[in-house]
């Protein structure tokens, strides 16, 4: 295994030195950055924004054209199982609360206030929808509690819902094994989704294998190389040609592989840059019996400059194949709980073995018990906070910046050089 520098990709001129790993308040850190804030997006640019709350993945997306998306919006509460991240930029509000002022400030140069084109659920996992949590919130004459999407639907127009599951959330025959699996999250999530059908708004069920269910809603023409194919869901995968998929598993695999199999994912593609997002789906010699999704989905993936980790980098998923058909100049690591990444992971993710070239590894939180385990893979995580990968006019060349995720100021605290894609 070859361990590799990543000092080729970064501006001489980097605006932040971290002292400590670890995401807290202001005081946890020492910072030495020339204060800066990301120029504000503009027709032409794609830009994905990596949002840390400490509670979970959310994804925001502004399209070229102006149109925008969000994947998840997770709560996993103020407590639970494991070691979890402080909340980001703090308590005082909930995860919903911070994301939707978060994406209403960086909407303003499209002029939307904050209107939602998309929202994707990639499965129903509370880190990645919000449910039933310590932090959840009864509402008088409702039936469900407000946590991650339930909470953000009501302060966040969205124009179109999409999961995996909708409308009878009943895709595996043994709907009742599928709820008890996540008996915190779907029943709450599915009393909402009764109201949102009562007044009249749209959701769909992810389609796999389509590149026409996520689209350009406001100048499409002007950008006919921008796309997002849906690659795979409810265990299934696209099949690399048209809009067909097959079956990777059958249902009953499922019933003892849990919910991180069924994962929605995506690749995103605007000109030459390619970005994946594939949820929690998990690889070879995995854990608790999921099915391996990763090889499978490796045989249709494209190389990719940017990917979301698989499953938090958790030590179940980001195998070797993935790794090697993706190929990234960069990773993002949502994390909100230990073992989030683990040092497998990161050795994988770092060898020049698997693919040659420079690679980056970015988190949206750190925890000092999870830099302990890592050992000297600590230091190969570039920085932590908001993690925006921005695409230029075109999609020949992108960057990447860091925001400081301790205040609403947004200040930048690294960035790279532009890099050219492809």
């Amino acid at each position: 295994m070859n361990r590799i520098l990543t000092s080729t990709f970064l501006s001489a001129s980097l605006v932040m030195t971290v002292a400590c790993g670890c995401n807290g308040t202001d005081d946890d850190f020492d910072y030495t950055y020339q204060k800066d804030t990301l120029p504000e997006w503009q027709e032409g640019w794609l830009d994905i924004h990596h949002i840390n709350t400490g509670r979970g993945n959310c994804t925001f997306m502004i399209f070229p054209d102006g149109t925008t998306m969000l994947a998840d919006v997770g709560d996993v509460g103020s407590s639970s199982f494991q070691e979890i991240t402080p909340a980001m930029p703090n308590s005082s509000k909930s995860p919903a609360a911070w994301v939707s002022e978060y994406i209403k400030y960086f909407s303003r140069p499209t002029g939307n206030d904050g209107i939602l084109d998309y929202a994707l659920l990639t499965h129903f996992h509370n880190d990645h929808i919000g449910g039933e949590v310590n932090t959840a919130v009864s509402q008088p004459g409702k039936s469900y509690k407000l946590s991650g999407i339930t909470e953000l639907a009501g302060l966040t127009d969205i124009k179109l819902l999409v999961d995996r599951g909708y409308p009878d959330y009943n895709y595996y025959p043994e709907r009742s094994a599928m709820i008890t699996e996540n008996l915190s999250t779907l029943p709450n999530y599915m009393n909402f989704i009764e109201e949102r059908d009562k007044l009249g708004q749209k959701t769909e069920m992810f389609e796999v294998g389509s590149n026409t269910q996520f689209v350009l809603k406001r100048n499409p023409r002007s950008y006919p190389d921008f796309e997002i194919r849906n690659v795979c869901g409810n265990g299934m995968v696209w099949t690399g040609s048209g809009s067909g998929s097959r079956v990777v598993k059958t249902s009953d695999s499922f019933k003892s592989g849990g919910e991180n199999s069924a994962s929605c994912g995506f690749v995103m593609t605007y000109g030459k840059f390619n970005y994946c997002d594939c949820a929690d789906i998990q690889g070879e010699n995995n854990t608790g019996g999921a099915v391996d999704m990763e090889t499978s989905v490796s045989e249709i993936m494209v190389p990719c400059e940017v990917v979301l980790c698989n499953h938090h980098a958790f030590s179940d998923a980001m195998h070797e194949k993935f790794i090697s058909a993706t190929r990234p100049k960069a990773y993002v690591i949502p994390v909100w709980g230990i073992n989030q990444p683990t040092s497998p992971v990161m050795r994988r993710m770092l060898d020049t073995g698997l693919y040659t070239g420079d690679r980056m590894i970015f988190a949206t939180g750190r925890l000092a018990n999870n830099d302990e385990s890592l050992g000297e893979y600590a230091d190969d995580i570039l920085s932590t906070g908001h993690v925006v990968v921005r695409v230029y006019e075109g999609g020949s060349t992108y960057q990447i910046f860091v925001l400081s995720d301790t205040s609403q100021a947004y200040q930048v605290i690294y960035k790279t050089d532009i890099m050219t894609a492809g």
